[in-house]
């Protein structure tokens, strides 16, 4: 006698609604989808996005993907304030791309946020290598100049931003810039922590800014490393 003859039509469906719940969550991991993922990450369930990303990964997707999980991880931990997680992430996604400016930027930002401002230099100048024309590298390296206590360097470095930014006719931040460079002067005779906070709001901008206006998923999925494993 069949589960169907044993139950009531009511009881039925019930029973089909369980056995899809549970052929649901026996989906594999690859089942989690990009969109999903970035559903969570766009409507603020960041928690939920670190999941999702991680699935992803382990579903062991095409490189470009594979890079694209790898970053958006990095962000999702930074923003649940996961930050050596969020450091591991964009460490994983430069060894795949180690050319590629979005893992160095991703990498530098996160350095920095966790206060490893040596590796933060080191990960903005190779990002500001990889692209010369894009203006926030420098930002982010100038404010992690300034954070290592060289306000000399953080000037020069934020007037190779302002040339960059001019250029790009991009106005706000060339003003921004020159309003950073005035308060960086105006520190100066004040105790080395007394610009923490503004440090912090301003690699905070630089971070949001990025991710609104230059980081390009579409261009991040069709990445290619011929040096990594395919």
């Amino acid at each position: 006698m069949t589960l169907a003859i044993l139950l009531s039509p009511g009881r039925v469906a019930f029973a089909v609604a369980i056995a899809g719940l549970a052929a649901f969550l026996a989906v594999p991991a690859a089942a989690v989808s990009l969109e999903d993922a970035l559903a969570l990450d766009r409507d603020g369930f960041h928690d939920e996005a670190v999941g999702a990303w991680k699935k992803i990964i382990a579903s062991e997707p095409g490189k470009g993907l594979l890079l694209l999980a790898r970053l958006k991880l990095s962000s999702s931990y930074m923003k649940t304030a996961q930050l050596p997680e969020s450091v591991a992430a964009a460490d994983a996604a430069t060894t795949l791309a180690p050319a590629n400016y979005d893992a160095q930027f991703h990498l530098a930002n996160a350095k920095s946020q966790m206060r490893d401002f040596p590796g933060g230099l080191a990960a903005y100048r190779k990002a500001i290598k990889i692209r010369p024309s894009e203006g926030l590298g420098y930002v982010g390296l100038a404010l992690t100049q300034f954070a290592s206590g060289d306000s000399k360097s953080a000037l020069k470095t934020l007037e190779d931003a302002k040339t960059v930014f001019k250029k790009k006719r991009n106005i706000q931040w060339y003003q921004d810039t020159r309003i950073m460079m005035q308060q960086i002067n105006g520190f100066a005779k004040y105790p080395p922590n007394f610009a923490d906070l503004w440090l912090e709001n301003n690699l905070r901008l630089v971070r949001e800014t990025y991710e609104k206006t230059v980081f390009n998923i579409d261009a991040t999925l069709q990445a290619v490393n011929p040096s990594a494993k395919n």
